[in-house]
């Protein structure tokens, strides 16, 4: 767990630290790195990655980065390692204001994630009543493009554990 909530990304002394606390723990899985700001969006998206965070843990084998700070659920698997960022559970949506949705990852949800060895699930539950329809999916059905299912039932296909 790193820290980066009054910064907007990570310092080069939390990246030191990071790659020097992976490389003494190299034998646990799974390896998940958390933190508050999902700085990385920006590189993933200009495809900048041979620096920075994203060498790091691909090299010590990370299979998950987890953010939040944007409100928004974003889900973008890249060489190996899923980013996601963890969207709203009641502040305010800020995509909204901009007229976007849900296939945008805009709307009020939880992620439950469960861990049996080195197997990872997670399961995004929209909250239900007057702020959501009650949406229930799979992370992996959600991609840089956003839904990979039925928005209207992502059920049809698939029943995750709640």
């Amino acid at each position: 767990m790193l820290d980066n909530s009054r910064t907007a990304d990570l310092s080069a002394e939390q990246l030191a630290f990071l790659d020097a606390d992976l490389a003494a723990n190299a034998e646990r899985r799974p390896k998940f790195v958390f933190f508050h700001k999902p700085y990385w969006i920006q590189y993933l998206r200009k495809g900048e990655t041979s620096t920075g965070l994203h060498p790091i843990l691909k090299k010590h084998g990370v299979e998950y980065v987890i953010s939040g700070h944007g409100h928004q659920f974003v889900r973008m698997p890249h060489d190996g390692v899923t980013y996601m960022e963890v969207g709203s559970s009641g502040g305010r949506l800020g995509g909204l204001r901009r007229g976007e949705s849900f296939t945008q990852g805009w709307f009020y949800h939880h992620v439950l994630g469960r861990v049996k060895g080195s197997r990872v699930q997670f399961t995004v539950k929209e909250i239900d009543g007057a702020f959501g329809q009650g949406r229930m999916f799979r992370a992996e059905d959600w991609d840089w493009n956003g839904p990979k299912f039925d928005v209207g039932d992502p059920a049809i296909t698939d029943r995750p554990a709640s």
